[in-house]
This record gives C-alpha cells, sequence and structure tokens, in this order.
C-alpha cells in the first residue's frame, strides 16, 4: 500500500498511499507509480472503492512538473474520472498539490487536527492543478477566494462547514473512509465528479459579485497573484471545466516567471534554510520551562507576552518598581484583549497571567532556565547588568545580552557561565517583525546556542546565527544611514518614509527607529541625528497621547539643521526614486560585505534580516535578491555613482566585482 503498490481492506475496498521518493514532494516517477497503482486497483473486479493516504497523513504539498509521465493535473483527472468512489483520507494536511489530489478525489474525509488550503499566493503564484476550478464548485466564489487569497492552513472543521472536505473525524480518518466507501459500494452508488458539481455555480449574479468585491479590495495592491487568482475563479464559472484549467495553467506559468514569484520563493526558502551548524544539530537542547526576561520597557514586555503565549513560566525583572507594575499592566491589559477577542476563554486567559512573576530585583531569576538580558531601552551598562545577573542565575541557565555595543566574548569572559552567554538581537515591535540574530562567542558552547536556537523558535522567531559583529545592526545602519544622507541634503523625513513605503516597505525608516525606541542601532552616516535626538528626549516624529502618529516632530529642526551645518551638506531636491535606490544600495553593500567576511552562513540571511528585522516587502525579496533580479552590474554602477558622497556607505564591496566577474549572482552564495 505504498508508493505503486496497493492493498484491499476486507477485501473490497483498496489503499494507496501518495508515497515520495523526497520527503513530501511528487516527481515524475511518484506519480507515475501512484498512477500505475490507481489504475490496478480501478481495474480489479474484486475492488468496490479506493481510499487515498499518505504514510505520514501528509499528502504532498510540493511538486516538481519535470520529467516522464503524467503531470499533476494528468494524475488529479485520472482520480476524478474514476468510475469506482475514491476518498481521500487526509491525517494531518492537504495542503498545495496535496489540496490539488484530495479535491479530485470524490469525497474527502480529515482527522480533526488535519489542515487543508492552499499556500500558492504566498508565493506569487495560483494552484496547480485545478484548486481554482474544483473549490469554487464544492465551496462557492466567497468562500473560495477567501482560502486562495489567505493562504493559510484551513483547519479541518471549518473546511467541512464549507464544504472542502465531508467530514472531520476523531481517530484515523482512513478506517472512516473506508467504512465510507463501503457503504457506498454496498448502494451501489455512482461516484460524482468534483468537475460535475454545478449546485455552487447556479447563482451566477453573486457568483460574479463575490469576484468583484475581492478584486475591489487587492486592486489598490501592487502583487500580481491575488488579481490573477480571482481571474481564475471567475473562469470556474464562466468557462468550461478543461478551459478553465488551461487557464489556471496558463496563468501560473506566466507567474512563476515574473519577479514577484521569484521574490517570494526566495523569501520561502530563506525562511525554511535555517543554517544550524554541525555542532549545535547534534547537541540535545536543555529543557526551558522558566524564561527570565530582564527590563520592562518595551522590549523586555514584548518579549514577557511572546513568551507568556508560547507556554513559558516568565519571570519579569525590572530596578524600577513604576515600570514593573506599568509593564503587568500592560501585559494584563493584552491579555483581556485575547479574551474580549473570542481568541483565549477566561480560564485559559487567568492561566496565562497566573504563569507571570514580575521582580523587583533579581532573586527570581534563580528559577529561570533561560535568561534574555532586555535593557536596551531602560537604561544600564551591559557591562554593569550582566554580573550581576550571573550571580543571581542558577548553573545551567543560558544567558542571551540583547544590548551588546561591545565585544560579546570579553563580556562573557567576565562571568561564571561564558560557556552559556550569547548575544541576542530582536527586532520592536515583536509582532511586527520575526527576524532574530543569534550572536555566539568564542566561549560559548553549542548547547547553548541549540537552546536558544529552540527557544526562538517556540517564540515564533526566524533565528539566524552569525560571527563577530553584530550583521543585523550592520544591515540597519546601513538602511539609516542611507537614509540620513537623504534627509541631509533635503527630502524631509515623510518623503523618505513615503518613498520607501511607495516602493512596499511596511515602515519607512524614520518610523522603523520610533518603533525600535531609538537609539539603539545607530546610522552609518558620520554625525547622523540619532544621539542628538535621543540626548533631546526627541523622536522623529510626535505622537498622540493615544499612540497614534500626528506628524513630523517639529522640535527636531534645529537639531536638524545643526547636523547639516556640520557636515557641510547643500539643500537640493531628492527624488523618491533616488531615496529608494540609495538605501537599498547601502544595504546591499553591507549585507556583501558581511557574506565576504563570512558573518553568516548564506546571502539569504542578509534578506531575512531586512524584511522580517525592518520591514522591507517580503514579496521583493530583500535587498541582494533585488539586486539580483535587477542585475548585479546595476548595483556597481549606482554605488560607484554614490560612492563619492559616503564612502564608508556606498564604494562597492570586492564580493560585488567578484560576483560579476564570474557571472554569478547573490543568490549562488545560498548553496
Amino acid at each position: 500500500m505504498e508508493d505503486g503498490s496497493s492493498g484491499s481492506i476486507d477485501g473490497r475496498i483498496a489503499e494507496v498511499r501518495l508515497k515520495t521518493e523526497m520527503p513530501n514532494r511528487l516527481d515524475a516517477a511518484a506519480r507515475g507509480k501512484i498512477a500505475a497503482a490507481l489504475a490496478k486497483v480501478l481495474d480489479d473486479a474484486s475492488v468496490a472503492g479506493v481510499v487515498l493516504s499518505a504514510p505520514d497523513g501528509r499528502f504532498p504539498p510540493a511538486n516538481d512538473p519535470g520529467g516522464e509521465g503524467p503531470s499533476l493535473s494528468d494524475l488529479c483527472r485520472f482520480i476524478e474520472d474514476a468510475k469506482k468512489p475514491v476518498a481521500a483520507a487526509i491525517g494531518q494536511a492537504a495542503l498545495g498539490p496535496g489540496c490539488d489530489i484530495a479535491l479530485a478525489a470524490h469525497y474527502r474525509f480529515a482527522a480533526n487536527e488535519a489542515v487543508v488550503g492552499y499556500p500558492e499566493v504566498r508565493l506569487g503564484l495560483v494552484p496547480e492543478a485545478g484548486g481554482t476550478q474544483r473549490l469554487p464548485r464544492l465551496v462557492g466564489a466567497g468562500p473560495a477566494l477567501d482560502i486562495l487569497l489567505s493562504g493559510r492552513a484551513v483547519p479541518a472543521a471549518r473546511a467541512v462547514k464549507t464544504g472542502a472536505i465531508d467530514g472531520a473525524v476523531d481517530g484515523d480518518p482512513v478506517a472512516h473512509a473506508v467504512r465510507y466507501v463501503q457503504g457506498l459500494a454496498e448502494t451501489g452508488a455512482a461516484p460524482e465528479p468534483t468537475r460535475a458539481r454545478t449546485r455552487r455555480l447556479r447563482d451566477a449574479a453573486g457568483y460574479l459579485a463575490a469576484c468583484r468585491d475581492r478584486r475591489e479590495e487587492v486592486d489598490d495592491g501592487r502583487l500580481e497573484a491575488p488579481r490573477r487568482m480571482i481571474d481564475c475563479v471567475e473562469a470556474a464559472l464562466l468557462l468550461p471545466f478543461d478551459e478553465g484549467l488551461a487557464l489556471e495553467a496558463a496563468t501560473r506559468a506566466d507567474l512563476m516567471t515574473g519577479p514577484e514569484a521569484r521574490a517570494l520563493a526566495h523569501m520561502s526558502r530563506a525562511e525554511a534554510m535555517r543554517i544550524v551548524p554541525k555542532a549545535l544539530r547534534e547537541t540535545t537542547p536543555r529543557e526551558v520551562k522558566v524564561l527570565g526576561v530582564v527590563g520592562a520597557g518595551r522590549i523586555g514586555t514584548e518579549l514577557s507576552l511572546t513568551a507568556l503565549a508560547s507556554g513559558y513560566d516568565v519571570v519579569l525583572s525590572e530596578r524600577d518598581e513604576a515600570r514593573l507594575e506599568e509593564a503587568v499592566l500592560t501585559i494584563i491589559e493584552a491579555t483581556d484583549a485575547e479574551v474580549d477577542a473570542g481568541r483565549l476563554t477566561a480560564a485559559e486567559g487567568k492561566t496565562r497571567i497566573a504563569r507571570l512573576a514580575g521582580d523587583f530585583g533579581t532573586e527570581a531569576l534563580s528559577k529561570a532556565d533561560f535568561v534574555i538580558e532586555a535593557m536596551a531601552d531602560t537604561g544600564g551598562a551591559p557591562e554593569e547588568v550582566v554580573p550581576a545577573l550571573d550571580g543571581a542565575m542558577k548553573a545551567g541557565a543560558v544567558l542571551a545580552i540583547t544590548s551588546i555595543e561591545g565585544n560579546l566574548t570579553d563580556l562573557a569572559g567576565a562571568t561564571s557561565r561564558a560557556a552559556d552567554v550569547l548575544g541576542l538581537r530582536v527586532f520592536p515591535p515583536l509582532r511586527r517583525f520575526r527576524a532574530a540574530e543569534l550572536r555566539q562567542g568564542k566561549a560559548t558552547a553549542p548547547v547553548a546556542g541549540t537552546t536558544a536556537w529552540n527557544v526562538l523558535r517556540r517564540l515564533s522567531r526566524i533565528p539566524v546565527i552569525s560571527a563577530g559583529p553584530s550583521v543585523s545592526d550592520a544591515i540597519a545602519a546601513a538602511y539609516f544611514g542611507a537614509a540620513d544622507w537623504c534627509l541631509m541634503v533635503g527630502a524631509s523625513v515623510e518623503e523618505i518614509d513615503r518613498a520607501m513605503r511607495g516602493w512596499g516597505a511596511r515602515v519607512g525608516p524614520y518610523e522603523a527607529r520610533d518603533l525600535a525606541g531609538g537609539g539603539r542601532v545607530p546610522s552609518a552616516l558620520p554625525g547622523g541625528l540619532d544621539a542628538a535626538l535621543w540626548h533631546a528626549g526627541k523622536r522623529y516624529y510626535s505622537y498622540r497621547p493615544n499612540g497614534t502618529r500626528a506628524g513630523p516632530d517639529p522640535g527636531i529642526g534645529a537639531i536638524l539643521e545643526a547636523a547639516r551645518k556640520r557636515g557641510g551638506f547643500e539643500r537640493r531636491p531628492v527624488a523618491a526614486g533616488e531615496i529608494v535606490e540609495r538605501c537599498l544600495a547601502a544595504m546591499a553593500n553591507a549585507g556583501a560585505r558581511a557574506v565576504r567576511e563570512r558573518r553568516v552562513g548564506r546571502a539569504m540571511e542578509i534578506d531575512v534580516f531586512a524584511v522580517h528585522g525592518l520591514g522591507l516587502p517580503r514579496w521583493r525579496g530583500g535587498p541582494l535578491m533585488s539586486a539580483d533580479l535587477e542585475g548585479l552590474l546595476k548595483l556597481q554602477k549606482r554605488l560607484r555613482r554614490f560612492a563619492g558622497d559616503v564612502p564608508g556607505l556606498w564604494t562597492p564591496d570586492p564580493l560585488l566585482g567578484t560576483l560579476i566577474k564570474n557571472g554569478k549572482r547573490f543568490g549562488s552564495l545560498n548553496g
């Protein structure tokens, strides 16, 4: 009953498993063997029906379209055309190509914990083998577009309500599917192909209205895939089934060659292909039940909230009693809001708060298995704070330091636990930025690194391991330095942020600096504004009492003019296009240097920092992917043109010339 072989259950119902040679990925050989197994049992007169399953309950979520043999679309059509009932039994998931196969079956059953859906829109694509044609026939245009345009996995219970699957069951869905198909065989009921189901298409006006409404929602966006997805779903009503399939296939082929899909595929790989050194992979992490957070500023409060939501007990330590009380109140209010929104029950909210202990001091940190120093926005020199934390922590507890400006190895050496000390960079606000840089000192032991890695993954961070000075800080400093140069020569704070948002960034560089609390990462432009602003208690924008932005802070004008005079800047207009070019070029150049110096394992790690730490658009792929798409020769010429303004920002890194000479790109360094 695996990959090209089949077996019968009770002599009447055959089970065919969708086993693949590559984990969860179909190729031509696997598709051919599955088709052959299906043909064998469907031709067997003793077999009354078929159940499709997968060895681990996961229908293959990926497909390699090349090679000889049936395509995925051919396989789905073969399943759908079967004269005997075919049921899909989903134990854990049917996503993407796996969902295509499930929808081609005549019936679908899933375990209660299983999920189905199409993540393709997040890759800038439409489904591969009929998802835009079969799903609307099962659920209607509105629910189909909800699933297809969100790209999210749909829980089995919700999928049953929409009609995408026929039942969610406790226990083994294979056994349930077998009983169901046996019942059909006993009655002699003929299967109904999904393509023949037209009930959801009968209200043509309502169907088209749903497509029109969703098109109005996505027309303001820059992404091509959502618009093309709606076109395909609309075609399920307007075109014959086979022509609808052909439109979907042509649309996917067109999108796959575009920059959006290439950038999104790059980011998906970058998010999934986390480099874990061999020493960490071979090391068993320590168990972490209690997480200590030192510092109740914004970073510490958000870390505490995230840790509580991730199931940790949390000790929040703060020397300022008023700040501690404010942080605890913020955490309670945020948890109550989750309860009010229905995302937590009242009992769950109460239990979550009970797992928080606020400590005015460091004594309670003796209970923590992992401690995060988060005092970057509350003050306190690491040289003074770290020894005190070391003395309060129990043996074997790991210490992660976020406010390192100097040498991590020296700082760790001043403790009794150098092997259990490492550096950590997170990007506030944590709900918006998921990147985390994990810096290991020379003495950091693998067990500390792998323990930290596991903690970060549980906190829903995207961890990147780096060596030497902070890479994320270098990328941020280049971004902010380029923005500051534009500001000095005449662009306004709002114009610079608007230019980057116009390019697709979620926030502009000055919005990002305000969100981070300011001053955490200095600008790479000599004489930049950060230090003067924060010493004067200013931010780039002014804010209303409710926290909403009121506009650029008028109080920074005098500080800005003084900085312009110090630097000898002459004012001139700066177009939005130039702002974007300078910011991206500076980040790409800083990224090239970090890659050349081997401070990160792959070039794609730079894009992770830029997208998930600084708010650049995921669908652009980050500064290095953007450079690859545009051409490295263009980037080199641009850098040379800018280099005279600030050599430290824009003098082309030698790696760029090496790549161009060898006909390679940054992506070729990803392994």
